[in-house]
This record gives C-alpha cells, sequence and structure tokens, in this order.
C-alpha cells in the first residue's frame, strides 16, 4: 500500500514539475531574444533546454503560419488593387475624355476672345465716326435751319415769289423751295437714324465686352480645370504604382522571412533530433512542420522527470 502511495506521489509531483516547466517555457516571449534562443536551440547541446526548444520551436512554426496568413492577405489585397486599378483606368479615360472636351472649349474660347477684340475694336471705330458724321450733319442741319428762317421770312419769301420773270419761273421757284424742304426733312431723318445706330453700337459694345470679360474667366477657370484632371490621373497612376511597389516589397521581405523561418525550423528540428539518445531516452521528435511537446518515458513505462 505504501509504495502504491509513493509510486503515485512520485508521478503526481513528475506531472506538476513537467506542467509546471511547460506552462513557464510556453510563458517565454521569444520575440524579445530570438537571437538567444536561436544560439541555445540550433546546438547538439539542446538536450538540457529540450522543453524550451520546443516552445521556441512552436514559436517559429506560428511565425511562419503567420507569415504564410500575412503573405495571402497581402496577394488578396494586390488582387484588390489589380481590380480597384480597371477601376481607375475607366476613371482616367472618363478624365482624358473630359480633357479633350475641355480642351475643345479652350479652343473655341481663345477664338472667341480673339474675334470679339477685333469686334469691339470695329464697334468703338464705327461709333467714332458715326458720331463724327452725327456731329458734322447736325451742324449742317442747323446752318440750314437758319439760313431758311431768314429767307423764309414773309416779305423774303414774297420777294422770292414776285421776283420771277415769268410764269415758269414763278412755279420752278416755288418747287425749290418745296425741294429744299423735303432736303431738310431728310436729313434729320437720317440724323435720327444714325443716332438711333449708334446708341445701339454702343449697347452691343457693352454687350460684347461683358461676354469677353466672361470668356476670358471660363477660359482661365478651364484652363485650370484641364489641368486638375490631369494632375488627378498623375496622383491615380502614382499611387497605384506606390500601392503596387509596396505590396511587391512586403511580400518579397515575407517569402524571404519564410525562407528564414524555414531555416530557423531546420535548425531546431536537427538539434532536437540530435540528442544522443540512451537507454533511458526515446527521441521526442517527430518528423513533420509541427513540433508537439510532451513527457518523455522510459522504456519501463515511468515518467523522465528531467528537462
Amino acid at each position: 500500500m505504501n509504495k502504491f502511495l509513493r509510486k503515485n506521489t512520485i508521478l503526481l509531483m513528475a506531472l506538476v514539475m513537467v506542467l509546471s516547466f511547460t506552462i513557464q517555457a510556453d510563458a517565454i516571449d521569444f520575440s524579445k531574444n530570438e537571437a538567444y534562443y536561436e544560439s541555445l536551440c540550433f546546438t547538439t547541446a539542446a538536450k538540457e533546454n529540450a522543453s524550451v526548444c520546443r516552445a521556441f520551436q512552436d514559436y517559429i512554426n506560428k511565425k511562419a503560419a503567420d507569415s504564410r496568413n500575412q503573405l495571402t492577405t497581402i496577394r488578396e489585397q494586390m488582387k484588390d488593387v489589380k481590380s480597384n486599378i480597371l477601376q481607375l483606368t475607366q476613371q482616367i479615360a472618363k478624365y482624358e475624355e473630359d480633357i479633350t472636351e475641355l480642351e475643345r472649349q479652350i479652343r473655341v474660347l481663345s477664338d472667341s476672345i480673339y474675334r470679339m477684340e477685333a469686334n469691339i475694336r470695329v464697334l468703338e471705330d464705327q461709333i467714332v465716326r458715326r458720331e463724327n458724321d452725327v456731329e458734322l450733319r447736325d451742324e449742317a442741319v442747323k446752318e440750314r435751319l437758319v439760313m431758311m428762317q431768314g429767307f423764309m421770312s414773309v416779305n423774303g419769301y414774297v420777294d422770292f415769289i414776285m421776283g420771277a420773270s415769268s410764269f415758269t419761273d414763278l412755279i420752278r421757284r416755288v418747287e425749290g423751295i418745296n425741294d429744299i424742304s423735303a432736303y431738310d426733312r431728310e436729313q434729320i431723318r437720317l440724323l435720327k437714324l444714325e443716332i438711333e445706330r449708334i446708341e445701339q453700337d454702343k449697347v452691343e459694345l457693352e454687350r460684347q465686352k461683358g461676354a469677353l470679360e466672361d470668356n476670358r474667366q471660363n477660359l482661365v477657370l478651364t484652363q485650370e480645370t484641364v489641368e486638375g484632371l490631369k494632375q488627378s490621373i498623375e496622383e491615380i497612376v502614382a499611387e497605384y504604382r506606390r500601392q503596387e511597389a509596396d505590396l511587391m516589397n512586403k511580400e518579397s521581405e515575407i517569402v524571404s522571412n519564410l525562407s528564414e523561418i524555414q531555416k530557423q525550423f531546420e535548425k531546431v528540428a536537427a538539434a532536437l533530433n540530435a540528442i544522443a539518445p540512451s537507454s533511458g531516452w526515446v527521441r521526442p521528435i517527430t518528423s513533420g512542420f509541427r513540433i508537439s511537446a510532451g513527457v518523455w518515458a522510459y522504456p519501463g513505462g515511468g515518467l523522465h522527470l528531467g528537462t
């Protein structure tokens, strides 16, 4: 009975010690000092630290799995970027169509500005000429009216009529007076018409000046829009190239890390498997990527309490 209790007590103590050591090994933060554990576990002297090295092996395995997952994520992101670039390419094509149309509008606006500036100069010259003509015509009409006013006084009119040498001359003199009056009326009508045309020219001149200023502003805005669209295209392309390069660099880095992790795994596995076998040991390492920790057993069935 005592022998049975003693055996169970020893077994329980062994389990407690092994579990305690395993928990301690699992609690180690290998990331803080990988170089130390590499030097510890990458040698054939790993027998004294087998549990720690097995935990380190698990850590390396997890690193490899995490890196593989990260690589998968990055490759999915690459797909997203390539998918997005198709949409961005369509957007760029739309921008380029807009640029083509806006550049056409710029040419139209530039031509219209040139023509309107020429038209304004013509209108200004025309207004000056018409104002000069009106001034001259106005002076002539005024002079004739003054002259006719003196001539058409009662005594002057009677003297002019009675001075006819014959009836034919009398008729001619009366018709001449009527012709002079009709001419003056026509000159006054033309003078008023010319003044109206000048006013119309001035209104059109102001309209064209306003349109000219608007088109100058439209030209500047359109040019700025074109430059903005071109800048947007450059930014889209640059961003795509940046994302693509960043993801490719990450992919290369992870692939390199995976290669390094694989080397670490091989070294740890080789070191653990190189532990010299004895009659009291069974090799704890089995082939395969993941190494699982466990309690070693003697061939007779008893648990080994060593580390």
